[in-house]
């Protein structure tokens, strides 16, 4: 015998209703797993060390790998990217376009060009400035898309050089290369404007693929965390090691909203011991962010970003409202009206939600590792069975389906499966809303209890 759940759409005059069978009742939902620890040895065997700025030949005409010579590795056989754009210092300025009436923007300009927009982070911005006058570039190299996640200079086909103490030749900074032995023609540099710089190991130095995303890192550091772009990754080593490039510099206090790399004479400091460097490595790998959903049964898909629901904020870019995290992810847009993005703010922190998955146009929201569940008031609801959804293609569209109904568009029958498989793992049983109109707000899966 079934029972009727009753389950209100508080916000509209209508009530939806699902049939919930009492005999087959939904399986457990999964949970995020304990995540491994990081294996700190080398992938493979270190190649010898390369000299910090030093551009190296192609692997098919470049002899052995020996002292001050490049590596002949797989990586270098990628393109290096090509989103390249010619740059002139004398022509950088530094704007702020007033946005509204007590709001501005704090903009970098490029002749009559907009080379980045740090919204209201004027420190950021006038450091990112300082550092390109310093660096000097004639030709500035962007990886990562939509946005850039890692940059570098040339000049003359050489990126810059700060100058540092020699030391007694620790081969974590790629050389023993000395300062007498520089080329007077080389461009030099400072670091001034830079709020972080990390060096890199250019023997250990590797993509690797961490908690579902892929990281840059060498046997000391994770570096930087690429996400889902492997492309980008992989256009970031061969960079590193067709240049030389041994340092990464971060501006932002925060989180860093502009990284770039260069080379460095100075030595890099001493490891940590075996211990330290273990846990060192561990807690850089917890404090990843984004990662990937881990699926029982599929893997990692997707990307999973944590945040405090305390630290979500309201944000006007291009005449929408949207909701964000403190490191700048968009949960959503609310449409012109600012009132209908601070009513959805007020929900998603009454809600206390701490992560938001997404696959594809598939979207979950999570609470302390637990699918979202007991959603507040004002959520727009719609309940479907999981056990009965069905990838179903009809002309060009390609939907993920209950009972014939369509639940989630897909792009074709694959993702639309995988999709199925994540709802199923985490009991997803509720379709959610929450925003002014079904096209504008946050749409998300859920569970009922």
């Amino acid at each position: 015998m079934g029972r009727w759940l009753l389950v209100p759409a508080v916000g509209t005059t209508m009530m939806v209703l699902a049939l919930a069978t009492a005999q087959q009742s939904l399986p457990p939902p999964a949970t995020f797993p304990r995540r491994p620890a990081v294996s700190p040895p080398l992938s493979e065997p270190p190649a010898a060390p390369v000299q910090p700025g030093k551009v190296i030949a192609s692997p098919a005409t470049s002899s052995p790998a020996g002292p001050g010579t490049a590596p002949s590795l797989r990586s270098d056989t990628v393109a290096v990217s090509n989103q390249r754009m010619p740059l002139k210092v004398a022509e950088l300025t530094l704007k702020r376009l007033v946005t509204g009436a007590d709001s501005a923007s704090w903009q970098i300009w490029a002749g009559h060009r907009l080379f980045r927009d740090f919204a209201d982070d004027e420190e950021s911005a006038r450091a990112v400035l300082t550092t390109l006058r310093d660096q000097r570039p004639e030709e500035w190299f962007l990886i990562g898309s939509p946005h850039p996640i890692v940059e570098y200079g040339l000049v003359n086909g050489q990126p810059p050089l700060m100058l540092g103490r020699t030391g007694s030749g620790d081969p974590r900074s790629g050389s023993s290369f000395l300062t007498h032995q520089l080329d007077t023609h080389r461009p030099l540099m400072s670091g001034t404007g830079l709020h972080a710089i990390l060096p890199i190991d250019l023997r250990t130095i590797r993509l690797e693929q961490i908690h579902g995303v892929w990281v840059l890192r060498d046997d000391h550091n994770l570096l930087i965390n690429f996400a889902d772009q492997q492309a980008a990754g992989e256009q970031a080593l061969a960079a590193i090691r067709r240049h030389g490039l041994n340092r990464l510099g971060i501006v932002g206090r925060r989180r860093p909203v502009f990284r770039c790399l260069f080379a460095a004479t100075e030595e890099g400091r001493e490891g940590l011991p075996e211990p330290l460097r273990r846990q060192h490595l561990q807690l850089q790998s917890d404090a990843l962010n984004p990662i990937g959903l881990a699926v029982p049964g599929v893997g990692y898909v997707g990307l999973l970003h944590r945040f405090d629901p305390r630290s979500l904020s309201l944000r006007k870019q291009g005449g929408q409202w949207q909701i964000v995290t403190a490191d700048d992810y968009v949960l959503g847009q609310f449409g012109p009206a600012e009132s209908h993005a601070a009513d959805a703010l007020r929900l998603l922190r009454e809600g206390q939600f701490t992560a938001i998955a997404r696959y594809g146009p598939a979207t979950l929201l999570f609470r302390q590792e637990q699918i979202a569940h007991r959603l507040p008031l004002h959520t727009h609801v719609r309940v479907f069975d999981p056990r009965n959804l069905r990838v179903v293609t009809t002309g060009q569209r390609c939907f993920v389906a209950d009972q014939g109904r369509p639940v989630c568009d897909c792009r074709d029958s694959a993702e639309g499966q995988t999709i199925i498989a994540i709802l199923q793992a985490f009991g997803c049983n509720l379709l959610a809303h929450i925003g002014p109109t079904p096209r504008q707000g946050l749409t998300f899966f859920a569970r009922h209890p």
